[in-house]
């Protein structure tokens, strides 16, 4: 896998994440990596700070992991996302089921 591939499946990766969601986790530092997308979140009704792992598997569902930002200690982990749930599977992941309640109304 080259380089250029890894910055395409990182693009789409971000491409099929709905905007707001990563404006309002206050996304940032976005990094492509060996089939997979990094970024960190901040002041979210879960985390002050996480680091976010989406990586595509073979099956073409996505994996993602979020982890401390110091010691890389994994906080929490999901397999096997299709693309049309990562965005709604993201949001559950970072904020407390009280503030997507409020939200939803």
């Amino acid at each position: 896998m080259t380089i250029k591939d890894n910055l395409e499946i990182a693009n789409t990766i971000r491409n099929q994440i709905d905007s707001r969601i990563l404006m309002c986790a206050g996304a940032h530092d976005f990094r492509a990596g060996n089939r997979s997308l990094f970024f960190t979140i901040q002041n979210t009704s879960l985390y002050r700070k996480a680091i976010v792992v989406i990586e595509l598997n073979y099956s073409d569902t996505y994996n993602i992991k979020l982890m401390k930002p110091k010691t890389y200690e994994e906080l929490q982990k999901v397999k096997g996302i299709y693309a049309d749930e990562l965005s709604y599977t993201l949001e559950g992941l970072w904020e407390n089921k009280e503030t997507l309640k409020a939200w939803s109304r």
